[in-house]
């Protein structure tokens, strides 16, 4: 049978998909869930909301629907419906900070400031809670308490991948030699990161996967192909690699079943 493949994370697993040669509009059978995180996704739905029908600001329709799925909590039913045989997640939207009040919680993505929206009424009720707090990660974790009781009710026949991606810490410069990236980062201006400080927090969330779920297939690049790419499509970051780490990525996603879009998978 056909495998159908569903993301919950970022571009570091979605840019995979880009290796089969499919225009991004032709994947009928991919499903993307991206910008939040597992507190965000399995929590309760901001409330109140005056969402505007239109994308505000300069967002596509996809960053736009991205904001609102994480806002109003659509995700999990998204993937219920869609019901894959392969289930990828990566924890790299999981730099972002949150908002958070008691049972709500929401992802302060750069598409949701870029759109504004981080100041909606609605949203300044919730307190922001950095990424870095342990309270986040606190939540994190109850998150993926819920997460997995989810994928055991609802998705028993799902084969889940862990997409073990971290922040590099070199990257490919213009004459191909390499050149390590400034650790201290800005996400946007005022919300500085820094990746040694990403990229512990990222393995403690894979030591908590491997305990909770330990069903999932873990795939994770060498350390040598973790390598940042001033020519990607998406412009030089800590987790836009160049193209050995998506090949390599590519094969393994291969080896365990999914398969370019209307194509078999094992």
């Amino acid at each position: 049978m056909a495998s159908r493949v569903a993301i919950i994370g970022s571009c570091v697993t979605r840019d995979v998909w880009n290796l089969a040669g499919f225009e991004d509009d032709a994947r009928a059978d991919l499903l993307y869930v991206s910008r939040t995180g597992i507190a965000s996704l399995v929590a309760q739905p901001v409330t109140g909301l005056d969402l505007p029908e239109e994308p505000p600001g300069d967002l596509t329709r996809w960053e736009y629907r991205m904001v609102c799925d994480d806002l109003l909590k659509r995700g999990l039913e998204n993937l219920a419906d869609y019901q894959p045989t392969h289930l990828i997640i990566d924890f790299i939207d999981e730099r972002f900070d949150l908002l958070r009040r008691g049972k709500i919680v929401a992802t302060l993505s750069w598409e949701l400031h870029r759109a504004g929206l981080d100041t909606a009424s609605a949203l300044a009720r919730l307190s922001p809670l950095r990424r870095t707090d342990d309270r986040a990660f606190d939540l994190w974790r109850a998150g993926l308490a819920d997460f997995a009781r989810f994928l055991g009710a609802r998705l028993p026949e799902t084969r889940l991948i862990f997409h073990d991606a971290r922040w590099a810490l070199e990257h490919l410069d213009e004459g191909g030699g390499r050149a390590p990236f400034d650790p201290d980062r800005v996400l946007w201006p005022g919300l500085p990161v820094n990746i040694h400080d990403q990229n512990r927090l990222l393995a403690i969330y894979a030591q908590e996967v491997r305990r909770v779920l330990p069903q999932a297939f873990l795939v994770r690049a060498p350390a040598e192909l973790a390598v940042g790419d001033v020519g990607h499509r998406w412009g030089l970051s800590p987790f836009h690699y160049a193209q050995p780490y998506y090949r390599y990525v590519w094969a393994r996603f291969q080896e365990l079943g999914c398969a370019a879009p209307g194509q078999d998978g094992a």
